[in-house]
């Protein structure tokens, strides 16, 4: 079995206990997804075949896509489509819900699936769902709001945010929530985040700055500061 049969089997395997929660699936992004007004929902799984046979690991994941901040995002860095993994919050649940004390009722978060058994498949599915019921709902219900994401990204900017693992799209989308909410800690989020952006090859640091600053009424005032 090829890893697109298995996984659109799988996504089948949780679609009717999915709808519950008005989550569609959705075969492209290989799992489902929840569309709010001013958000949607991603309940996902990156699938990976790991042996010559009918062996696959499973791990599911969890996004969230805050439409006012990646309609911004859009508009200044001329990206059309952000990669799902990197979309406003969200990451693997295995990363979201880390275990550091070792807990003996610690939910293991990504799963050996033998597609040969088919009770393998049916019993994972059922695992995803207590899963989604424990940990990917409570934590979209948690993070709708602009506000509810800038204190994700920003509360602690000066680390790395696994929920936000890429450097770049922290840096400006942090940036934008903070203007949105107008941010007390505006002016160190600025000059932390902008030598980020600055950094970043792949696109013009500097130019995204200014089309912010455009956008961004909040962020003027900080732009030519270093």
């Amino acid at each position: 079995m090829t890893r697109k049969a298995f996984t659109r089997v799988f996504i089948k395997h949780l679609a009717c206990r999915m709808r519950v929660f008005d989550f569609k699936p959705v075969f492209e992004l290989d799992g489902f997804e929840r569309k709010l007004e001013d958000c949607t929902f991603y309940y996902w799984f990156d699938v990976q075949h790991i042996s010559s046979g009918d062996t696959f690991l499973v791990q599911p994941h969890v996004t969230i896509c805050n439409h006012e901040i990646e309609n911004i995002f859009c508009k200044v860095s001329g990206c059309n489509e952000v990669p799902l993994q990197y979309s406003t919050v969200g990451n693997s649940l295995a990363l979201i819900n880390s275990n550091p004390r070792n807990d003996e009722d610690f939910l293991p978060t990504s799963f050996i699936v033998n597609t040969a058994q088919l009770q393998d498949v049916e019993h994972i599915a059922g695992k995803c769902m207590q899963l989604f019921a424990d940990i990917a709902l409570p934590y979209c219900l948690s993070y709708q709001t602009v506000e509810q994401i800038d204190g994700l990204l920003n509360d602690h900017f000066n680390i790395a945010c696994i929920h936000q693992p890429h450097a770049f799209y922290r840096a400006v989308k942090g940036l934008i929530a903070a203007c949105i909410t107008n941010n007390h800690s505006l002016q160190q989020l600025s000059s932390s985040y902008k030598k980020r952006i600055r950094s970043y090859s792949e696109l013009d640091g500097n130019e995204i700055l200014v089309r912010l600053a455009g956008l961004l009424p909040r962020f003027q005032m900080f732009i030519s500061e270093p």
